[in-house]
């Protein structure tokens, strides 16, 4: 019931019942209702075709949506690139401005000293020095400024001549950039055929060079052939110079009567594949050297050890891969004494100049690059000049018999073994060796660091291949003989430290059975190092 009021002055009115009714249902149109028929003026035909019409132009669609996409990611790399060498170029500005002038020399020093000088025939050192002064202005400055790092002269293997002409211009330009430094020049010929047009380029590069020589501290000339040989020599005032190399290509070359004049500095000579047999003293001024290196010289032997007596200021002398049949074994009519060498390196053993060489103060001996066992004569020979020699105090072999030469008398406190390819490890027929424990403690009492090089490669044969690992494990077994001794029967520190290294090439059976021995050898603190290697690492 509802109360009703009057509109004007509110007063009830009376009362009335609320009476509910239900609404009508919604208007539905008859099309609607008839939902599964076609709507009128409509065909079946033209709404599939609406329909195709709609999938192509949505693959369309698609498809353009996969260019966008590619375009993107090749917008977003080409961002990443262009941010990258943002960054670089703002690190070398960094660099530049932030290091000390001293820390950037030091860096230009390394990355030039980081090429070997002397195997440098490609001219490596000589991009990096120039790659040096492009980074930034201010390492160009200082590059420019820094001298001596243009003072390495480097002629690589020329093989065409534009190569040799880039060559004469890049000369000209380290030449004048390094000032008054002193010069380290390295020639390097083309080992093959003479070709007239490569050697006239040659020979226009070389008054460049001579017109420098006062500045010369170091001289290299790898595989020059005769034809130039006597036409860049003799070459006088160059009163720096301290080394010379000179190495021939492919034959022996006879020396000029005189090669180096006016060199008070000169203190170190090699000379490889070259006669010396017409050698006079105007042809190097021997009295000053201090280290002398002769590899495959093809004169008399003889007459080279006649020139040692001329050398009373020697420190090192090394002769290597010396005609084995120029040499004649027997007795020297006179001794040559050298008092000031320290060093000496043999690759044979001949009586003749073991007996005839008095060193009272030679500290290394190196008898290495040996490929054959010692005779008896040879061995006899060795011990009189170790009897001799009481001051040897390191020595390197190329074959663990070659210590029994040794008397048991010398202070020797280092031993390295160097074997190479055919060096004799075992006797012929039979795993002993002279590798044991039981021999180093005769032959060396006061022996601190023994090392063991040996390197082989696959294609050798079986046996060759195979003494790797027995080295390997002879080396266990001294150290394990070592831990086993009596303390109060050798020193405290014989046999200290041990220290092994194999370089195995194309031989992978080999290489896992000293990977096994390397287990083993770990166990070992005496053992510095036990490095098993593959040539490729």
């Amino acid at each position: 019931m509802e109360t009703l009021h009057c509109p004007h002055c509110s007063g009830t009115l009376g009362f009335r019942d609320f009476v509910t009714t239900t609404a009508p249902p919604p208007f539905v149109p008859e099309e609607l209702l008839q939902s599964n028929q076609l709507l009128a003026g409509l065909d079946s035909h033209s709404i599939r075709n609406n329909i195709e019409v709609a999938v192509h132009h949505l693959q369309s669609v698609e498809t353009v949506l996969t260019r966008v996409d590619v375009l993107r990611n090749a917008l977003e790399e080409a961002r990443s690139r262009a941010q990258k060498y943002i960054a670089q170029q703002r690190e070398c500005i960094g660099i530049g401005r932030g290091l000390p002038l001293d820390v950037l020399r030091n860096i230009f020093e390394l990355v030039t000293n980081f090429f070997p000088f002397e195997k440098d025939s490609e001219g490596e050192r000589r991009r990096a020095i120039i790659h040096l002064s492009s980074v930034s202005r201010t390492w160009r400055k200082i590059s420019l400024d820094f001298s001596s790092m243009w003072s390495y002269i480097t002629i690589p293997v020329a093989w065409t001549a534009p190569v040799l002409a880039n060559s004469a211009q890049l000369l000209g330009l380290f030449l004048i950039r390094s000032s008054d430094s002193p010069l380290r020049v390295s020639v390097h010929f083309p080992a093959d055929d003479y070709d007239e047009d490569i050697w006239s380029k040659y020979k226009r590069l070389y008054p460049l060079l001579a017109n420098q020589s006062s500045r010369w501290e170091e001289l290299v000339l790898y595989d020059i052939p005769h034809q130039l040989l006597n036409t860049l020599f003799p070459v006088s005032g160059a009163s720096r110079l301290k080394r010379v190399e000179i190495r021939a290509f492919d034959q022996l070359l006879s020396l000029p009567k005189s090669l180096i004049l006016g060199t008070p500095a000169l203190r170190s000579v090699r000379l490889v594949a070259l006669e010396v047999e017409q050698v006079t003293p105007r042809t190097l001024p021997w009295t000053q050297l201090r280290k002398l290196e002769l590899e495959f010289i093809g004169s008399p032997f003889r007459k080279i050890l006649a020139l040692l007596p001329d050398m009373p200021n020697l420190e090192e002398l090394t002769l290597r891969r010396i005609d084995i049949s120029l040499i004649m074994n027997g007795t020297s009519d006179s001794a040559v004494e050298l008092p000031n060498l320290t060093q000496l390196s043999l690759n044979f053993a001949d009586s003749f100049l073991l007996d005839a060489l008095l060193l009272p103060n030679l500290r290394h001996f190196t008898l290495a690059r040996f490929r054959q066992d010692l005779s008896s004569h040879s061995i006899k020979a060795l011990g009189r000049f170790l009897v001799r020699t009481r001051s040897i105090e390191a020595v390197t072999l190329s074959s663990p018999f070659h210590i029994l030469a040794f008397p048991g008398t010398h202070h020797i406190y280092r031993l390295v073994f160097h074997l190479a390819r055919h060096s004799p490890v075992t006797t012929e027929g039979s795993k002993t060796t002279s590798l044991t424990y039981a021999c180093l403690a005769t032959h060396f009492p006061h022996l601190e660091y023994l090392e063991v090089y040996c390197k082989v490669y696959g294609y050798e044969e079986e046996e060759h291949l195979d003494r790797l690992v027995d080295v390997a494990k002879a080396l266990i077994a001294i150290c394990r003989a070592r831990n086993d001794a009596d303390e109060k029967s050798v020193p405290e520190t014989f046999l200290e430290i041990i220290s092994a290294r194999f370089v195995i090439r194309d031989s992978p059976v080999v290489f896992e059975k000293l990977l096994e021995v390397k287990k083993e050898a770990l166990e070992f603190p005496r053992f510095a190092s036990f490095q098993v290697l593959n040539e490729q690492e």
